[in-house]
């Protein structure tokens, strides 16, 4: 289950899924053909760490990702790992912060502005799938990465866990209000 704590007045917080595409933006292009990844070959594995704030709403996240790259051709001069989603290990990613808030522009019918504020109530892992290309120049030491991560989330079936503190007027009404998601597609 993931743990959010949140504070609404109006609105739902944006899913989770918004890192994928985060994530997405941390690699530059590479470009050749596809190999299957050979193990006698070797892999990269390690971590990336992943911080920032995009806006609209405005989203301030920290991440960290860990993945292996299977190797699938190597020569003298050169190391690629090309793979596309099933053939490399998967990933995880821990995410350590995800705080987003969102005020609206214009007033709603009672004259107010709906907003909401929402932070990750502690850090959770979320297993992922991995497709991409690394292509190592070994002689003029470069490289070229481009990664995509996707959520391996079964969303057949989906949980959560939230707590909802309402603010502003909305808070001297209502106290926190606890959620619990269990749902299942039929």
């Amino acid at each position: 289950m993931k743990s959010i704590v949140g504070r609404n007045s109006g609105r739902k917080p944006t899913p989770l899924r918004r890192l994928v595409l985060v994530l997405a933006a941390i690699a530059c292009a590479g470009v050749s053909g596809i190999a299957t990844a050979q193990p006698k070959l070797g892999s990269y594995t390690g971590t990336i760490e992943v911080s920032g704030t995009q806006f609209g709403p405005e989203v301030t996240y920290r991440a960290t990702v860990k993945l292996s790259l299977p190797v699938s051709q190597r020569s003298g001069s050169t190391i690629s790992a090309e793979f596309l989603t099933g053939e490399a290990p998967h990933a995880s990613v821990r995410i350590s912060q995800w705080d987003i808030s969102h005020t609206e522009k214009s007033k709603d019918s009672g004259g107010q502005f709906n907003s909401y504020t929402c932070s990750l109530a502690s850090p959770t892992e979320i297993p992922m799938s991995v497709s991409g290309v690394l292509d190592v120049n070994v002689k003029e030491k470069k490289h070229a990465l481009s990664i995509t991560l996707l959520s391996t989330t079964d969303a057949s079936h989906l949980t959560a866990k939230y707590t909802l503190i309402p603010t502003g007027d909305a808070k001297r009404e209502y106290g926190p209000i606890n959620q619990v998601w269990d749902l299942k597609l039929q």
